[in-house]
């Protein structure tokens, strides 16, 4: 049985500038885009073999869908991101500076949300809810049947 492998895309662009000098002719370059791609956290397995003695944690949370432990990791994830980009994104989420897509599955899903929540934590005037540190932020995707880009039929 083939599986899909999944990932969840991060499109972060930010200003396009360079800096001048007026006593030296070299221009100083600066980031302007980056891709963050990478695998979803870890999930309940998509199938079982028949007499596989583990059946029962996909019946109590289904098939396919992100743990604990790949909530928890896709969390730092996002943490990690926030400390290694901090530089180029905004303290605040702002709607021009990340693009974020994932495949059309679950455990994808909502690894993106989790990540984002880590890169993410909402500010003083975004908290909406002092009990839930947490802020909705886009996640995009395209249908399966239609995605070339994140799992693209041929490669499979």
């Amino acid at each position: 049985v083939y599986s899909t492998h999944c990932h969840c895309i991060f499109l972060v662009t930010t200003l396009i500038s360079h800096n001048y000098h007026k006593k030296t002719p070299v221009i100083q370059k600066q980031f302007h885009l980056f891709y963050q791609v990478f695998r979803h956290g870890d999930h309940t397995p998509q199938e079982f073999f028949p007499t596989d003695k583990h059946k029962e944690i996909a019946r109590q949370q289904g098939y396919s869908q992100l743990t604990k432990l790949g909530i928890q990791q896709q969390y730092e994830l996002g943490q990690y991101m926030r400390r290694r980009y901090s530089h180029f994104l905004s303290v605040v989420y702002k709607q021009c500076e990340i693009y974020v897509q994932s495949t059309d599955y679950d455990h994808t899903l909502m690894s993106a949300q989790a990540s984002l929540a880590g890169l993410y934590p909402p500010t003083q005037g975004q908290i909406w809810n002092h009990r839930i540190l947490w802020q909705p932020i886009p996640v995009h995707t395209v249908p399966l049947a239609h995605d070339n880009v994140s799992a693209p039929k041929s490669a499979w």
